[in-house]
């Protein structure tokens, strides 16, 4: 591979890492936000106009209220409530098919876990080093599952593999533009919005939510329903849960 092409290569797995990163945020992002505008519904359901309470429990809390953890075999703690208004499956394969892994991705995978897993690393005295080998097998096991070919490729430039495939740009370009779609998709979601608004502007947000379904409005009690629901929000600078799990 002449130079210039290794450097093509590397900035297009750099940009590909970005954007992994930028969709772990938005997914947290969406879940936090659809998980808090849920509980003050949930809170806020009480005061609706009984003649519109039928309605209102069958929109948002008949069958498609359920509980869902961030990631249940992470063992999170975080079980919170989401409504299907503004729950989207957060995994790593949204949106993707399920294909026939390559055999050249199947050895390359079994290469990454081998260098990554962190048993190997169990008494490992950086705590950073473990955290980001157990990011990298994590992430791994994820792309192998959804085939996510371009996610593996990834995670072998982190471990330090070579990989000659002569479609692996292809690839990381593919997983870079999907990533990018489900970015997009997420910031159109309530959830996501809801995550981002100043305290300011939620009462308004919700009266025009709650509105444009055709509910009376008590601003009042949804005030009230908006002070007793927590804002979760991570700290600048502070990686996202999922990125932040090691592996069991």
């Amino acid at each position: 591979m002449s130079r210039k092409s290794l450097k093509k290569k590397n900035s297009d797995i750099l940009r590909l890492k970005i954007l992994l990163e930028d969709k772990e945020v938005a997914e947290e992002e969406l879940l936090i936000g659809a998980n808090e505008l849920a509980q003050i519904l949930k809170e806020y359901s009480a005061n609706v106009n009984e003649t519109q309470k039928n309605k209102f429990d069958n929109l948002f809390f008949n069958n498609d209220l359920r509980k869902e953890s961030i990631d249940k075999k992470a063992n999170s703690s975080a079980t919170d409530i989401v409504l299907s208004d503004f729950n989207q499956q957060i995994s790593s394969d949204i949106n993707k098919k399920q294909h026939n892994i390559l055999p050249w991705v199947k050895k390359l995978y079994k290469l990454i876990i081998q260098r990554s897993h962190p048993d190997k690393y169990i008494n490992f005295p950086i705590k950073e080093i473990k955290e980001k080998y157990a990011r990298i097998c994590m992430n791994a096991m994820s792309a192998i599952k959804s085939n996510d070919v371009g996610l593996i490729l990834l995670c072998a430039y982190e471990v330090e593999i070579d990989v000659n495939e002569p479609d692996a740009a292809m690839y990381i370009i593919n997983s870079s533009n999907s990533y990018k779609n489900q970015i997009e998709q997420m910031k159109n979601l309530i959830g996501f919005q809801w995550y981002h608004l100043p305290d300011d502007n939620r009462i308004y947000f919700l009266e025009k939510y709650l509105a444009s379904l055709g509910f009376t409005f008590n601003k009042k009690k949804a005030n009230e329903s908006i002070k007793k629901t927590k804002r979760v929000r991570r700290k600048p600078g502070e990686r996202p849960l999922k990125m932040k799990r090691n592996i069991s």
